[in-house]
């Protein structure tokens, strides 16, 4: 049983990062998403009406942006805090 209790930190931790790795990625397929959307309505700008671009460019500026911008912040942070739960069990099994 000592041995499950101590491997169980590190699993934990790989599950996280595990998570991590995935939220990136979805975060990267949104972004490039978003990419692809704008430079299509560039393509159809002269066939579709100015105000359906215009609220197209602010949901995809205004408001998917920032989120992308703090869902990669926060995936970059939760990569820190799990590098750093793994240095302190890495430290306590010393």
């Amino acid at each position: 049983m000592k041995n499950a209790d101590k491997d169980t930190p590190y699993l934990l931790t790989h599950d996280l990062a595990k998570a991590a790795v995935n939220l990136k990625g979805f975060a990267t397929e949104i972004d490039l998403a978003v990419i692809s959307i704008v430079e299509l309505s560039g393509d159809w700008n002269d066939r579709l009406p100015s105000d359906f671009i215009e609220q197209l460019h602010e949901i995809l500026d205004g408001d998917m942006q920032p989120c992308l911008s703090m869902l990669q912040a926060s995936c970059k942070n939760l990569d820190s805090q799990i590098d750093r739960i793994g240095e302190l069990i890495r430290a306590a099994n010393r």
